[in-house]
């Protein structure tokens, strides 16, 4: 058991229960909240 929440399987994959959604709508809000986190960085320069 992994008690510290951290696994090297899907490293880069975004955590649901870090979004300000969770996993409300199955992770749909998630998933929309981290795109949109990734829209706002590219404007600013940040990749």
């Amino acid at each position: 058991v992994n008690f510290w929440g951290y696994s090297t399987v899907n490293f880069f994959s975004p955590m649901m229960r870090y979004s300000a959604s969770g996993i409300k709508n199955g992770g749909h809000d998630a998933i929309n909240e981290f795109k949109f986190l990734v829209r706002e960085a590219h404007k600013r320069g940040i990749e």
